[in-house]
């Protein structure tokens, strides 16, 4: 087994999930119930697991199962490239496990395979370095025979060379080498890369107590999923860095006929928010825009900022990422943004990237008020430090029988006979009786003041009607617009079959009744 056991586990899970999703994007267009389970069931080998394990990923799905209808859905000329993709999955449960799926596993697979991170160090001993410890658990449909196969998986690592220890614990018998452990644990066969990792899973079984099953933060964010799933992933998030809160993330999975829904729960000891003024976003809002634009809507833009502040509080790395995020905003649109500047913003808002393929992005922002005076007032301020700060001209012209306020930055230019005086749109604003819009593009302002008649986009149709936050991403809109660098996902990386075919995503946080626990909801769809 590799020494990195980590990204071999993580590659794993993503191979799993990838093989409900990435697989084929028609296969999932064609969705039956002997297909996709949706079964509102919680895995059953979390009881193997202690409560401060950092990663866990469950899928409760027989693999099985995509595999034979993926060839029935697929049409001939796809089916090599499902073949393809499934076959990588394989490779890598072997190269991190040594495990075959065909041979080992797939003659009595249930309906249930848990991956985890058990610990980040096993024996605490600083001075041998971290030892984590990992854990795959497969449920056995067929117990008999999974026996006889691990049985005969064990002969095969003997012939390979290998040395193989016995060990009973508890009752159970354990078997390992250098590499890796296994024991029959009830209807389980579970493997891990040391047997300490084993007999940890045996005590938590035995002493409930000790398990995640029985964890509170694990048991809030399970109980407020919604109506079914077929993968689980949850984060202990006090054990992936230090001076991190108490708080668990557990996001459930679930395909679609046009791609993904995870719904996500994050449970906290400490970071709580008000569940008093959970107000929901209009769908009005959403659709003021041009067809094709990405776009992020709510309620109190002011608010919303303070709420992102309070969350992202105890995590340093993402106070520093959303300060350089927010600088290079404000230095780029010229116009602030933090929660004094926009306490104007008290209505529904949404600030919209339109479609352009350009270098330059086209955005807008656009807030509903309460208070004309208000948002007059804070509008007029800007403008005025526009002129003294920017240094920008400030002008006013009309627009679809509405005053546009254009801020621009003039410079001098050299012609043959003289010196002549051209000018750059740095941002432009508009005030309605009900709204302020403030953008970097005249034609953006002007498309919003006119938007054409037209229905939402289909992701952006069924979504919960309590949504107090919505986001919308589709492509071609950049991340570089925002400062944001993406990693580089060439075709060797597991998550390329999901990369190619992402269309849109859409973000939801939804109402909690509770402070300390935040809900969301996160969409995918994927070209067919």
């Amino acid at each position: 087994m590799k020494k990195s056991f980590l990204v071999g586990l993580v590659l794993c899970a993503i191979g799993l999930l990838t093989v409900g999703i990435g697989l084929g994007a028609q296969v999932l267009t064609a969705r039956t119930a002997d297909l996709w389970s949706g079964a509102q069931v919680e895995p059953l080998a979390v009881e193997f697991l202690p409560r401060r394990s950092p990663l866990m990923v469950s899928f409760l799905t027989n693999p099985e199962r995509l595999e034979r209808f993926g060839k029935l859905a697929l049409s001939p000329g796809k089916r090599r490239q499902f073949t393809q993709e499934w076959q990588q999955w394989q490779r890598i449960l072997k190269e991190t496990w040594m495990l075959d799926y065909a041979t080992d596993i797939r003659p009595w697979l249930g309906d249930e395979v848990t991956l985890a991170v058990t610990a980040f160090d096993l024996d605490r001993n600083p001075d041998n370095g971290k030892q984590p410890g990992y854990l795959l658990a497969l449920a056995a449909e067929d117990l008999p025979l999974a026996k006889q196969m691990i049985a005969q998986f064990w002969q095969r690592v003997v012939k390979q060379g290998e040395d193989l220890g016995f060990e009973q614990y508890q009752g159970i018998p354990l078997t390992f080498t250098n590499a890796i452990a296994g024991a029959q644990v009830g209807s389980f066969m579970i493997f891990a890369n040391s047997p300490q990792v084993l007999r940890t899973a045996i005590n938590d079984l035995q002493v409930p107590k000790l398990s995640l099953q029985n964890a509170d933060l694990y048991r809030q964010s399970l109980e407020s999923m919604g109506q079914g799933y077929d993968a689980l992933a949850y984060v202990n998030i006090a054990e992936m860095g230090d001076g991190l809160p108490e708080a668990g993330l557990l996001l459930s999975v679930v395909p679609t006929p046009t791609g993904l829904k995870a719904e996500a729960a994050l449970a906290s000891t400490d970071l709580s928010l008000s569940t008093k003024s959970q107000i929901r976003v209009g769908r009005g809002v959403l659709s003021a825009f041009p067809v094709g634009s990405s776009v992020i809507a709510g309620h109190d833009l002011a608010g919303a900022i303070a709420q992102v502040q309070t969350l992202i509080r105890p995590y340093p790395q993402l106070q520093n990422f959303a300060h350089e995020l927010v600088s290079h905003l404000t230095h780029n649109w010229s116009f602030p943004l933090d929660s004094e500047s926009l306490g104007w913003a008290t209505g529904d808002y949404a600030l919209a990237f339109l479609p352009n393929q350009s270098a330059r992005p086209e955005w807008i922002l656009f807030s509903e008020y309460q208070d004309s005076e208000s948002a007059a007032g804070a509008i007029t301020q800007l403008d005025s430090t526009a002129r003294s700060a920017a240094k920008l001209t400030v002008g006013d012209i009309e627009l679809e029988q509405t005053k546009v306020t254009v801020w621009t930055k003039l410079t001098a230019i050299a012609t043959q006979n003289d010196a002549a005086v051209a000018g750059t749109v740095v941002a432009v604003h508009a005030q309605t009786p009900t709204a302020v819009l403030i953008s970097n593009s005249l034609g953006a302002i002007e498309e919003t003041l006119t938007p054409p008649s037209s229905n939402l986009p289909e992701p952006l149709s069924d979504l919960p009607s309590d949504s107090l936050q919505i986001a919308y991403w589709q492509q071609p809109v950049r991340a570089d617009w925002l400062g944001i660098s993406l990693p580089d996902i060439g075709e060797a990386s597991p998550l390329y079959p999901l990369w190619r075919r992402w269309q849109t995503s859409t973000w939801v946080r939804l109402p909690s009744e509770t402070p300390t626990l935040h809900r969301g909801q996160i969409l995918l769809t994927f070209h067919s």
